[in-house]
């Protein structure tokens, strides 16, 4: 599609009582903001009561796992100068509660704030465009920036949606003291920063798809490199090459900046100029980013599994090389724990509390493995989500007037699901081996440790797989629903034991139900047994979309 983009004439009755139709790009600019708030207004607070619930469900961890101050010394003396922890948190610079809980979820829940408001962005940007619906919005009285400029709006308000509570409720735990209204600082800068950039890559790639790994993947390298610098501090200078370092150089409960905070805000408005400019030059539909063309005949795409492999199975590698790229970062570190033993009396004792130096890299092991199966799940509901949104637009038709059944098309889904599921936590298994081994570790048990990791996170990622499938077949629009499993893994990872849950409560997800591997037994049955509810729910889900209507628009 193309649509002229001289700028538009708002032809309102406001503008006819004020004598006659006046020229502006950003005519309907709040209009723009309002429809989409409107239809943010089940994802946009939920969101933001996850993001809220993991902040205090950490802080009340935190009071009950060290409740003094002497505690969360220790705490800081041992885990807090751990590289480990140095790469995945930063450094822990203060002992209070609220500091220590914005350490333990800060940073990595900063870049996913960010992650969470650049999907925003480019979901009201280049995939209303995509889908058409922007050129039907541009032929009405709004301007040539409105869609782009709503999007920004939603993507600012998205971020103070999630860093007022937060400031909140680190204010109480701070009681009133003023490092609580940094920490809002660090997540609403990070967040502007990334609608800054989502609005720029929504105007160079095309596809939507491209345009959220695009923006996804620039805020996750910069937390990496964030992690880098904390661990070598020869690197230090690469703390200041993305928002997520500066955010960190905020220093809520050390010595608070203001500098890096307006640099956050300096470049969230700079990149919203320059898409500007761009979106300004360019055909709507356009984009510098194209997608490869296909042949001009599709001889491969003589099956349902070729189209699946051919529009989504590029998103497998994508991910997995995310995923191993952070695992890698990992490994590399890993050997480094061991070092630690020497550095002080409180630090071997906790050490060797848990096993000396191989103990607490099979507890990192275990845990960022754990992390990558939990990827793998949301991969899985990204893929599924996708479907949905093909058929809305009408593409599933299309394929079900050839010869192509339901559950031909429904059993290629599942076939590349289960790739993706099996590949995304194996390639970060190895890429965390390949880390450890450049680093010095001992084979074999370098990569055997996390690879047995990764088998053992791929039944419960095919649970989710299936639960995701099984909602496609008979309620695609509930397909969202699947990632309360994902999150509720996530949050009672971090929580279960320290609150001291009953048992039951952290199994609602399955990643509960496997064990941490390296560090405890396998149980076979438990994972056949997983395997087999994955299995049972992709059955339902494809006698389920047998039975319903294709759903339009």
């Amino acid at each position: 599609m193309s649509a002229t983009l001289a700028p538009a004439v708002d032809r309102s009755p406001a503008a006819r009582r004020r004598g006659g139709a006046r020229t502006t790009v950003t005519a309907g600019t709040w209009r723009l903001v309002r429809m989409a708030l409107h239809r943010d207004r089940t994802a946009l607070p939920a969101t933001a009561a996850v993001i809220v619930a993991m902040v205090a469900i950490t802080a009340a961890s935190i009071t009950k796992g060290y409740p003094t101050a002497a505690s969360r010394q220790e705490l800081a003396a041992t885990l807090g100068a751990s590289p480990a922890f140095l790469a995945l948190l930063g450094p822990l610079q203060a002992t209070g509660v609220a500091a220590v809980s914005s350490w333990r979820v800060g940073l990595f829940m900063i870049a996913a704030v960010g992650v969470v408001v650049a999907m925003s962005v480019v979901r009201h940007t280049r995939k209303e465009e995509e889908a058409g619906r922007t050129e039907l919005v541009r032929a009405g009285a709004t301007g040539a920036l409105a869609p782009l400029l709503a999007a920004g709006k939603v993507g600012v308000i998205t971020a103070a949606a999630s860093a007022v509570p937060i400031m909140l409720v680190t204010a109480r735990l701070a009681d009133g003291r003023p490092g609580a209204w940094w920490v809002g600082a660090q997540y609403f800068g990070v967040g502007v920063a990334a609608a800054g950039l989502a609005m720029l890559v929504a105007q160079l790639a095309t596809t939507s798809r491209t345009a959220t790994a695009m923006a996804a993947a620039t805020v996750m390298v910069g937390y990496a490199l964030r992690g880098v610098a904390d661990v070598r501090q020869d690197l230090g200078w690469l703390h200041w090459v993305s928002p997520i370092g500066w955010a960190q150089k905020v220093d809520p409960f050390g010595t608070p900046s203001l500098w890096p905070f307006v640099l956050c805000l300096a470049l969230g408005v700079a990149l919203a100029v320059v898409a500007g400019v761009v979106a300004l030059h360019r055909d709507l539909g356009a984009g510098l980013i194209q997608p490869r063309p296909g042949p001009a005949r599709a001889a491969g795409l003589r099956s349902p599994w070729a189209l699946q492999v051919r529009v989504h199975g590029s998103t497998v590698p994508t991910w997995a090389v995310a995923a191993g790229s952070y695992g890698l970062i990992v490994g590399l570190i890993l050997p480094s724990i061991a070092s630690l033993l020497t550095s002080s009396p409180r630090l071997e004792k906790a050490l060797t509390a848990l096993g000396g130096a191989s103990g607490l890299e099979n507890v990192m092991t275990a845990t960022v493995v754990g992390f990558a199966g939990m990827a793998a799940g949301a991969w899985a509901i990204t893929v599924t989500m996708a479907l949905v949104h093909d058929e809305s637009l009408g593409r599933l038709g299309l394929v079900l007037s050839t010869p192509v059944s339901r559950g031909r098309f429904a059993g290629a889904a599942a076939g590349l699901l289960v790739i993706g599921v099996v590949a995304i936590p194996v390639v970060f298994a190895l890429m965390l081996a390949g880390g450890h081994l450049m680093a010095g570790g001992p084979m074999p048990t370098s990569l055997t440790d996390p690879l047995g990791g990764a088998l053992v996170q791929i039944p419960p990622s095919l649970v989710v797989a299936g639960l995701a499938l099984a909602l496609y077949g008979w309620a695609p629009r509930a397909v969202v629903a699947a990632w309360v499993l994902v999150v509720w893994g996530f949050i009672m990872d971090i929580a279960a034991v320290l609150l001291g849950l009953p048992s039951w409560v952290a199994k609602i997800s399955p990643y509960a139900l496997v064990p941490r591997v390296p560090g405890e037994t396998v149980s076979a049955g438990t994972l056949v047994a997983l395997v087999a509810v994955a299995v049972a729910l992709a059955v339902v889900g494809a006698l389920g979309l047998r039975r319903r209507d294709l759903i339009n628009g």
